[in-house]
């Protein structure tokens, strides 16, 4: 006896059409799943830039502020929240703008993505005044005593990953605006005020202009698809020595100056900034380096310098 499996279908022309009509609801269905899969998977290149230019909402108030360093200056009326972490360059540039606002109650969400962080931010955490010790670290480059104290970081990080925050810093106005992207002065207090709607015209975002060009960064999936398991040649801007990184995609790299004849082997990530982190093993800087087009050409600056640049890539 044939199973309902393996039984032959008559050759009738009605079984013909149903058969036709099944795999096109099937395949439908595929297509509208992958669809969806889509648009809330993986975000595609650019999309990081594009929420600079994007008016985002949350409700302020339900924030942990607990979880933050309260900053009160002024009579405090006006609030804001953002996401910084110590080793980011325009989170640095960021609290000098800050140094220009008063009357605010500023929210601080240490957010450790880059390397070395987690112990600044425990050194902060732990002080006995937190707001003077993170004043120090950022704007005075206070070394501070190493914290051993526990810290909210870990809670911090799920926060960032529940508001979708892509990198540091980002801003939140108490109208609930989410600013992605360092902000000056002026532009923060047309926020604080409650004008929110220069974000969409005229943002002041983290990319800087480069003679009266905009220096738009490479966003993490477009780092990803041209340096893992690549070799990325790049003449350094202070030396001109020309040095080879070999990225491998199981997280080593290998770096071999050709210029001076020395290699190093270490380890490399993407953070969420789309900024190539590298620590090597044998004395070569460690160093966070963030990708930008200019023209034709593919230029790396480091992360605490964004407006300068560290390398310029070559082909070979």
């Amino acid at each position: 006896m044939k199973s309902i499996l393996t039984r032959d279908v008559p050759a009738h022309p009605f079984y013909f059409y149903w058969l036709l009509a099944l795999s096109a609801a099937v395949v439908f269905i595929i297509c509208t799943c992958a669809s969806e899969a889509r648009a809330e998977g993986t975000p595609q290149a650019g999309k990081i830039e594009k929420r600079s230019h994007q008016v985002f909402a949350v409700d302020f108030n339900s924030l942990p502020f607990d979880l933050a360093i309260k900053k009160v200056k002024g009579n405090g009326q006006r609030k804001m929240a953002y996401f910084t972490d110590p080793n980011c360059g325009y989170c640095k540039k960021l609290e000098g703008e800050l140094k220009k606002i008063d009357n605010v109650t500023l929210y601080v969400f240490l957010y450790p993505i880059f390397p070395g962080s987690g112990e600044k931010i425990k050194s902060v955490w732990c002080s006995a005044d937190k707001t003077a010790a993170w004043d120090d670290l950022m704007l005075n480059s206070v070394q501070l005593p190493a914290g051993t104290c526990d810290t909210p970081s870990a809670r911090v990080l799920k926060l960032g990953e529940k508001l979708n925050v892509n990198g540091t810093p980002t801003l939140i106005f108490s109208d609930g605006v989410i600013a992605t992207g360092f902000l000056a002065a002026p532009d923060m207090e047309k926020a604080l005020n409650g004008n929110s709607g220069f974000f969409g015209s005229a943002p002041a975002a983290m990319n800087e202009a480069v003679d009266n060009k905009p220096r738009v960064f490479l966003t993490k999936l477009e780092v990803q698809q041209f340096s893992v398991d690549q070799k990325l040649v790049h003449i350094r801007i202070s030396d001109g020595n020309k040095v080879q990184w070999d990225i491998q995609g199981n997280g080593l790299i290998f770096g071999n100056n050709l210029t001076q004849g020395k290699r190093d082997s270490g380890t490399w990530l993407i953070n969420e900034a789309g900024q190539l982190c590298v620590k090597w093993k044998e004395g070569s800087t460690n160093r966070c380096v963030a990708f930008f087009r200019d023209g034709k050409k593919t230029k790396m600056a480091e992360s605490q310098d964004l407006d300068g640049t560290y390398a310029e890539l070559v082909r070979e």
